[in-house]
């Protein structure tokens, strides 16, 4: 670990204590945040008071690979808020974005007011639900990345995927997934929810599953399996029958009939620059997707 990686989980850990564990969770998975995420930071007196990250996301628009610059992980260190640091920070790692010719820059977060001073704009996602289709007995596994051989068939799954929305969908490699997968493992005072189960053919679902309703995040391989499948796959893991299905993203390739409704998510996407979608067009991508 170097001096200045240390530093940034020092400063990661006083404002977010479930992050520096869950960066060397997802390290373990090959998955590193330091290979990805370009660091803009502030010092005061040689100390990390500062800091906001730049990162490159993959998703598909349209079907065709895009390149999405986002903007990440803004602190400061609590004993120097009020000092206009954050403002700082964020100036600073946006004037790198624009030198660089990025047509769009993009964040997950509570705080509008304070992003639209940056010129973003809140793109509200949407939910989508469906009740749940007859359930067609499909052969699943849970999956566990910390087993070696679940770990290579998830990344084989990365290699393979094929995007879950005509529209907008995620398209990385991997490392941005298993990044939140590590950070939500950590998260204080959050309940493992998150589950992963692997087909007989090697497509990953990620989903939570409530009481009789699951929701379905991601889908992650060569093939979309039907809804009935999933259904199945995830009943036979799990035991229990499965009555509506929610989804984190748009299922357009995968259940149309799904009908669009409020997202409960607390953190609003925001758009600088070009738009991902059109502005009346309900849409989600994938929390696994979330900076």
């Amino acid at each position: 670990m170097t001096d200045a990686t240390g530093a940034l989980l020092e400063l990661y850990g006083t404002v977010w204590p479930f992050v520096p564990p869950g960066i060397e969770r997802a390290r373990g998975w090959g998955a590193e945040w330091f290979e990805v995420s370009t660091a803009h930071t502030i010092r005061h007196g040689g100390q990390l008071v500062a800091h906001a990250g730049v990162i490159e996301c993959e998703l598909a628009l349209g079907g065709a690979p895009c390149s999405v610059t986002a903007l990440h992980a803004v602190c400061v260190h609590p004993d120097f808020r009020g000092e206009g640091l954050g403002r700082a920070v964020v100036e600073t790692a946006l004037e790198s974005i624009d030198a660089a010719g990025r047509e769009r820059v993009i964040l997950w977060s509570e705080k509008v007011e304070f992003y639209a001073k940056f010129g973003f704009r809140p793109w509200r996602e949407s939910a989508f639900q469906i009740e749940a289709p007859r359930a067609v007995a499909t052969d699943a596994t849970a999956c566990d990345p910390d087993r070696p051989e679940d770990l290579a068939r998830l990344h084989a799954a990365f290699r393979a995927r094929r995007p879950v929305s005509a529209g907008l969908a995620a398209a990385d490699s991997g490392w941005h997934f298993l990044i939140n997968l590590g950070l939500w493992s950590e998260a204080v005072g959050s309940p493992p929810r998150e589950r992963l189960a692997i087909l007989a053919d090697g497509v990953v679902l990620a989903y939570a599953l409530g009481s009789d309703q699951l929701e379905l995040h991601d889908v992650i391989g060569a093939r979309l399996p039907s809804l009935s499948e999933i259904v199945g796959a995830v009943e036979s893991i799990e035991g229990k029958r499965v009555g509506k299905v929610r989804f984190g993203f748009t299922p357009d390739r995968l259940a149309p009939g799904a009908t669009p409704c409020a997202s409960d998510d607390e953190d609003v996407l925001m758009i600088r620059g070009a738009p991902l979608s059109p502005e009346d067009a309900p849409f989600a991508l994938s929390p696994y997707s979330r900076t």
